[in-house]
C-alpha cells in the first residue's frame, strides 16, 4: 500500500492526519490506532508528511490583533509559572486553535486552575490531579472560563 492509499484508508477509518507545527506527523484520535495501523505510518512516516504538506495552504501572517491576542496570553501564561517556551507553545497553540476554530480549551483558560493544578478535578472525571494536562487543549466536562487568557 501506498501513501496515499494509507492516507485514505486511515481518513477512511475515522482519523485526522496533520503536520504539527514543529513537524510531527499528528494521527487523531491516537486512542484509536492499532499496531498495525502504528507499524504502516512508521513505515511510510515521511512520505504521509509530504501528501500532508501538499494539502496543507501556507500560513498567513497574523493579524494585528492577533498578535496582541498573542502578547497578551503569552504574558499571562508566564505569570501562571510557565517557562518562556512552554508559554510560547501553547499561546501559539490557542492562536491556531482559534483560527482553526477548534472548540478544545486549555487548561490555563480555566478558573479552575490553582497553582499549576485543577481544582476541579473530581468534577472533571480524573482520578487524581493532572498538571501535566495543563498544556494539553482538551474537551474538558469541568472547565470553567476564567476570561480572556
Amino acid at each position: 500500500m501506498g501513501a496515499s492509499d494509507l492516507l485514505q484508508a486511515l481518513r477512511g477509518d475515522g482519523f485526522r492526519l496533520s503536520v504539527a507545527l514543529d513537524g510531527r506527523l499528528n494521527v487523531a484520535p491516537a486512542k484509536n490506532l492499532t499496531e498495525h495501523h502504528r507499524g504502516e505510518i512508521r513505515e511510510q512516516r515521511n512520505e504521509l508528511l509530504a501528501l500532508l504538506r501538499q494539502e496543507q495552504p501556507l500560513p498567513t501572517p497574523w493579524s494585528a490583533d492577533e498578535i496582541q491576542t498573542f502578547s497578551a496570553t503569552h504574558a499571562r501564561l508566564r505569570g501562571l509559572g510557565m517557562s518562556e517556551d512552554q508559554a510560547e507553545e501553547l499561546a501559539e497553540r490557542l492562536i491556531q486553535r482559534d483560527c482553526e476554530q477548534d472548540d478544545r480549551r486549555s487548561c490555563a483558560e480555566c478558573r479552575h486552575l490553582q497553582r499549576g493544578n485543577c481544582s476541579n478535578w473530581r468534577a472533571a472525571g480524573y482520578p487524581e490531579p493532572a498538571n501535566a494536562l495543563v498544556r494539553i487543549l482538551q474537551r474538558c466536562p469541568g472547565f470553567a472560563s476564567r476570561g480572556a487568557v
